[in-house]
């Protein structure tokens, strides 16, 4: 018989979530900054907007190519040195990334080496932290991603001030040092808890220490993947994340078009990632307590609204104001994959179907980011980027509204 976690002793799931806080901030930081090397790029080598928002376009493929190996490999052999190998892939793009001498090696460091990092150290982090928690598993998940809200906040204004006092060579550097801090979280991963999870985290109706959660049977990837389920879920991530990493992977130079300094716009990220707090931590509240379809719909169509006031958007107030309230209402389906996928698929295989899902990230924000700079270069302006946007946001909250698990969905069966 096993024994739930000893009175008194701090809940080892706790220990995960920082670590995946640590994971979350770096990667997303890695990500979110290259929009503040964007312009200064564009002058270093004359590529013109479009060639230079393929380097994060490419970044997002290979990022959406691996999430499935690194879900698969997280399932199947524990996700400590998968996480581990990411940040290494990480901090040696980045490093590498400060000594180019061609602008083509930007695809193969950047594009390729730091996408791998950010796969491999992403999922299988996301994925582990899922099955440590049950009952507060949206709250988790919304604290977990506070991480990328702090990564934003604070990798971009810092890449922004090293390039400016530096240059960007050095800002490469200092980044790259910062991401070898994946590789120390990862080794306080652990896949499950060993005696299962503890009274005060199971949802009602749970058998007890050490038994499975309604969750643990379910599908495995290629049953989920032959569902009508599995598809609407593919395509709203797609064209949510499209028009999330189109709107922030641009917004800094969006405001710089707009004629303020590049140090003054970067801030912008900050009321972001200061947004994104409140959001992802609230955003996690609500819906433990009204339901996640609701607070999801909601929450993109609002997306849609804020998108219309940003193609209008002149003052550098009303941008400070976007970016804090896009960040607000970010929190209410951004963080919510994993229970998502928990809840219509089970947590049998809940790393490799994370990990398919999470290609809509590289595919719509490969798309997003390129088309956007793309529409720019031919029309001198982003307004109807915006405008697909908002038509793909709307889109996407109708999909929340009639997902439905899976009629074939097996709860009981065990582990593959």
């Amino acid at each position: 018989m096993t024994m739930g976690p000893r009175p008194g002793r701090l809940y080892y799931g706790w220990v995960i979530l920082a670590a995946c806080v640590v994971i979350s901030l770096l990667t997303t930081g890695v990500q979110s900054a290259f929009g503040v090397f964007l312009k200064t790029l564009q002058d270093d080598f004359g590529w013109t907007r479009a060639a230079v928002s393929l380097v994060p376009s490419l970044n997002l493929l290979v990022t959406c190519l691996c999430f499935p190996l690194a879900g698969w490999l997280s399932d199947t052999r524990g996700p400590r040195v998968v996480v581990a190998v990411g940040g290494l892939f990480c901090a040696l793009g980045l490093a590498l990334a400060s000594r180019l001498g061609a602008p083509w090696q930007l695809y193969v460091y950047y594009s390729v080496m730091v996408g791998i990092g950010v796969a491999f150290a992403t999922t299988p982090a996301t994925a582990t932290v899922t099955r440590w928690f049950e009952r507060r598993r949206a709250t988790v998940l919304g604290i977990v991603q506070t991480g990328t809200a702090l990564g934003t906040m604070g990798l971009a204004p810092l890449a922004g001030y090293v390039i400016s006092a530096h240059g960007w060579r050095t800002a490469y550097v200092v980044i790259s040092l910062l991401t070898c801090l994946i590789v120390a979280a990862a080794l306080w991963l652990r896949q499950q808890p060993p005696d299962g999870l503890p009274p005060h985290e199971r949802a009602a109706g749970s058998r007890g220490p050490g038994a499975a959660s309604f969750e643990e049977g379910g599908l495995s990837l290629g049953e989920a993947v032959r569902t009508r389920a599995f598809w609407l879920l593919f395509l709203m991530y797609a064209l949510s994340y499209g028009t999330l990493m189109m709107t922030t992977g641009h917004l800094v130079a969006r405001v710089e078009d707009a004629g303020f300094a590049e140090a003054t716009a970067a801030t912008c990220l900050t009321a972001l990632g200061a947004g994104n707090i409140v959001g992802f931590i609230g955003g996690g509240l609500l819906c433990d307590r009204l339901g996640r379809k609701p607070v999801m719909a909601v929450s993109l169509a609002l997306q849609a609204a804020l998108l219309v006031w940003l193609i209008s958007a002149g003052s550098y107030w009303m941008f400070l104001a976007f970016a804090a309230l896009w960040g607000v209402v970010l929190g209410g389906w951004a963080p919510l994959m994993p229970t998502i996928c928990g809840e219509l698929f089970g947590l049998r295989r809940i790393g490799s179907i994370m990990g398919a899902v999470s290609m809509t990230y590289g595919v719509g924000g490969a798309i997003g980011l390129y088309g956007a700079g793309y529409v720019f270069t031919a029309t001198g302006s982003y307004t109807a980027a915006y405008s697909v946007g908002v038509a793909a946001l709307l889109v996407s909250a109708a999909i929340v509204l009639v997902l439905r698990p899976p009629k074939a969905r097996s709860r009981e069966s065990g582990p593959a």
